[in-house]
C-alpha cells in the first residue's frame, strides 16, 4: 500500500475508518489500541474525550464483579512489597 504519510485526506480516512473498528471490537470482546502516531497531546485528548465517551455508552453493560469473584484471582502486591508464596 502506497500511501503517503503526508497525504492528510488518506491518513483521515484511514484513521476515521480505523476508530470506527475500534467502537466495534469491545462488542466483540475484544481489545483496541489507538496507534496512529498520536504525538501531540490535543491529538491524545481528542481520543480520550472520544474513549469517554464510547465508555458512557458502555457503563450500563459493564458488571462489577462480586467479593466472591473477586477472591477467585490473584492479589495484587504493589512492587517492594510482595508476599511470600
Amino acid at each position: 500500500m502506497s500511501v503517503s504519510l503526508h497525504d492528510e485526506a488518506t491518513r483521515e480516512r484511514v484513521e476515521a475508518l480505523q476508530w470506527t473498528v475500534c467502537q466495534q471490537l469491545p462488542a466483540k470482546g475484544l481489545t483496541a489500541i489507538v496507534e496512529w502516531g498520536s504525538w501531540g497531546r490535543w491529538e491524545r485528548d481528542i481520543l480520550r474525550k472520544r474513549a469517554r465517551e464510547m465508555l458512557t455508552r458502555w457503563a450500563g453493560t459493564i458488571e462489577v464483579p462480586t467479593p466472591e469473584e473477586l477472591r477467585l484471582f490473584d492479589t495484587f502486591d504493589p512492587p517492594g512489597e510482595r508476599t511470600a508464596p
